[in-house]
């Protein structure tokens, strides 16, 4: 996945790195997770869709836990 933006949180009173929380997130459209061209035709293409939907949930998943983290260090 790439970058899709950095931020950095300034959480305490002084401007130095100790009081700075940075996170990424990644670009995560239907397109880069790779469910843009689901296709439910045939068996062969819903087992592939399926696949592909699986990954795309891990993605956004993995992205949730990873702002959760963020969340709880503020």
């Amino acid at each position: 996945m790439t970058i899709y933006c950095s931020r950095t949180f300034q959480i305490g009173a002084d401007n130095d790195i100790n009081n700075q929380l940075d996170f990424n997130l990644v670009d995560a459209t239907t397109e880069t997770i790779g469910i843009h061209r689901t296709n439910v035709v045939d068996l062969d293409n819903i087992r592939n869709s399926i696949t592909a939907l699986d990954h795309a949930v891990d993605i956004i998943n993995n992205e949730g836990s990873q702002l959760g983290s963020v969340q709880d260090k503020l």
